[in-house]
């Protein structure tokens, strides 16, 4: 009896588990585009809040303290998908900026809006 090469069974087991393991692999795909999508979203958002919080900053005290007297304190514009809120309120001889920006989930999937929230202060330094 010649025991050279693979039987029959052999091959069929071995098919098998290879088709269970690129199975498994090709589930992984969507999974991984939208963790991606997600991972975007909070860099586009960060970004946007950190560019508010640095236009807030750069205004300086007495501005800032202009608006809010004139009632212009607080603002909502969206970009893309991402709806930016921000707000500054008075907290002692502090102006606080709060700036939150949320955004749909990525996907299929319903769930709640996803959301980040910075926050800064500005002193009267004179």
């Amino acid at each position: 009896m010649n025991n050279k090469g693979f039987t029959l069974i052999e091959v069929l087991v071995s098919t098998l588990i290879l088709a269970v393991g690129v199975l498994a692999m090709i589930r992984l795909f969507p999974t991984a585009a939208i963790v991606n999508a997600r991972a975007d979203r909070i860099s586009q958002a960060t970004i946007l809040a950190e560019d508010k919080i640095e236009q807030i900053r750069s205004m300086g005290y007495d501005s800032l303290q202009y608006l809010i007297s004139a009632g212009q304190d607080s603002g909502t514009y969206k970009v893309e998908t991402i709806t930016l809120n921000w707000s500054l309120t008075t907290v002692g001889n502090l102006i606080q900026a709060n700036i939150v920006c949320h955004w749909p989930p990525p996907g299929r999937v319903i769930r709640n809006e996803a959301s980040i929230n910075l926050v800064t202060q500005v002193s009267n330094h004179e």
